[in-house]
C-alpha cells in the first residue's frame, strides 16, 4: 500500500500514487482507495501529542453514530469502522466517552 515511514499532508484521490520526495512533510493524513475496496486512512505525526487519538476517536464515532438519535440530528453515518490496532492501545471505553460527549454536545445545541 504505502511505502514505509512516508506521509504527506494532502488526502491522495483514489489510485494516485505518492511521489517520493526527501521534503514531504513529518505528518499528515492518506487516502488511499483500491478498485472495489472501501477507503483507507493512515493517520501519522512524527512524534506523540499531536492529536491522532484523539482524531481517529472522533472520526470512528461520527462514523459509527446514527444520523438521528431520539429527535437529535447528530450527522453520523450509521456504518462500520475496522481499526487495526497492533499496539493494543484502542479504547472502546474511551470510543464510548468520546461519543457519549458528543451527543450531550448536540443535545445542548438543539
Amino acid at each position: 500500500m504505502f511505502p514505509a515511514g512516508s506521509t504527506t499532508n494532502q488526502a491522495v484521490r483514489p489510485n494516485e500514487q505518492l511521489a517520493s520526495s526527501p521534503h514531504q512533510p513529518t505528518h499528515g493524513v492518506r487516502q488511499h482507495k483500491p478498485k472495489g475496496v472501501e477507503p483507507v486512512v493512515e493517520i501519522t505525526s512524527a512524534g506523540p501529542g499531536a492529536g491522532k487519538t484523539h482524531l481517529l476517536y472522533l472520526i470512528t464515532a461520527m462514523a459509527v453514530l446514527p444520523p438521528v438519535h431520539n429527535g437529535v440530528q447528530l450527522n453520523g453515518k450509521g456504518q462500520a469502522v475496522v481499526v487495526i490496532d497492533t499496539d493494543n492501545h484502542f479504547s472502546v471505553a474511551r470510543l464510548a466517552q468520546v461519543m457519549q460527549h458528543y451527543i450531550t454536545q448536540r443535545n445542548v445545541e438543539a
